[in-house]
Formats: structure tokens, C-alpha cells, sequence
């Protein structure tokens, strides 16, 4: 999980309010451009979104229409970051293959790891890209 130290500049992503972007300061990243969500992948993005709601990082402003450079940009840092943490699953659990030492459980999540990957590497083929993502589901842990 990645620890935040701040947040500022909340706002609506879409007229729906189904999330919150904002500039929040990561322990190690420094400020970045981030998304928050009720249901995301990470603890962190669902504690984020849950005290944006609350007005600890100030007054939500509505949304405002983001160009494709803009959504394109965002996606892009989510992209990256879902990737690594891919990598960092399937490291371990490719080391255990290679060296013949795997369980079948192991085995299994690695091949879960993989296609996650493959399918965060696929966002981009989505229709409607950039303005309608759906991210892929995080393999079981």
C-alpha cells in the first residue's frame, strides 16, 4: 500500500460523482496526479476517496470535462502503477517456477498475475477509450 501524506485540489471526475481526483503527495512518488474511488483496487485509494468525502482535503469542486490529453495522462500513471504492482506479484511467484519449487497454488497465481497484466496492458484497445475504462479485476491475493 502506498502512504499518502497529503491531499489537495479535490474534485468530481464525472457528473455521476463516481470518483475523486485530487493532487496527493505519496511517501517516495511526491506530488502526482491521483484518482480515488469507493471501490478501488488499493486501501489506500478507497481511504483517500472516504476522507475527500468527508472534506479533509478541502470543498469537491464539480467536474470538469478533461480533454483526452488530460484522461489520457491519468490513465497512463494508473497504468504504470497497476503494472508494477503486477511485477511485483509475478517476480516472486516466477522465481518459484524457474527454480521447480512451485506449488500448484503458486503455479496458478502466477498465471492469474499474467493475464492481469496482459489486460492492463489492453486498456487502451477498449471502446471509448480514453473517456469510458474499465480496469481488469485484481487476481485473489
Amino acid at each position: 500500500m502506498l502512504n499518502f501524506l497529503k491531499a489537495s485540489q479535490p474534485f468530481w471526475v464525472d457528473e455521476a460523482q463516481t470518483g475523486i481526483s485530487l493532487l496527493v503527495t505519496f511517501e517516495g512518488l511526491g506530488e502526482v496526479p491521483f484518482t480515488a474511488t469507493p471501490n478501488d483496487g488499493e486501501a489506500h485509494g478507497r481511504e483517500i476517496f472516504q476522507k475527500a468525502i468527508a472534506g479533509e482535503f478541502g470543498d469537491i469542486a464539480p467536474c470538469a470535462v478533461p480533454t483526452s490529453g488530460q484522461l489520457i495522462a491519468e490513465i497512463s500513471y494508473q497504468k504504470s502503477h497497476l503494472l508494477q504492482q503486477a511485477a511485483e506479484k509475478i517476480a516472486p511467484l516466477q522465481d518459484s517456477v524457474e527454480l521447480g519449487i512451485a506449488t500448484p497454488e503458486e503455479i496458478q497465481r502466477l498465471h492469474d498475475w499474467k493475464v492481469y497484466r496482459v489486460e492492463v496492458n489492453r486498456v487502451e484497445q477498449q471502446p471509448h477509450y480514453p473517456q469510458t475504462l474499465m480496469w481488469p479485476q485484481l487476481p485473489e491475493q
